[in-house]
């Protein structure tokens, strides 16, 4: 997760053409380094959402095809809010 979410902010920082220099987990901005640490790459945010879908689906989903959509869902949701959550942080 951490990787995506190194990966997925350079390609945002360069569509709206930010100079900062990439390197490993280290986003260096004119402003200062960000680091994107385990903590930071979502592991909680998917969790969250696996949770939040799981209980959802369980309550109001008939069938297990429905159910996994769901799940799969709410942990995509999850992941990509992150992203976006990094994001503003290196905007900020």
């Amino acid at each position: 997760l951490q990787g995506m979410t190194v990966l997925v902010n350079t390609a945002l920082i360069e569509v709206v053409r930010l100079p900062a220099k990439v390197e490993g987990s280290l986003i260096h901005l004119e402003a200062g380094t960000l680091y994107v640490a385990n903590s930071c790459a979502g592991f909680n945010y998917l969790m969250s959402g696996l949770t939040l879908g799981a209980a959802y689906a369980f309550l109001f989903a008939r069938h297990w095809q429905s159910r996994l959509r769901i799940v799969l869902v709410a942990g995509g949701v999850a992941i990509v809010s992150n992203w976006l959550r990094v994001f503003g942080l290196v905007l900020v």
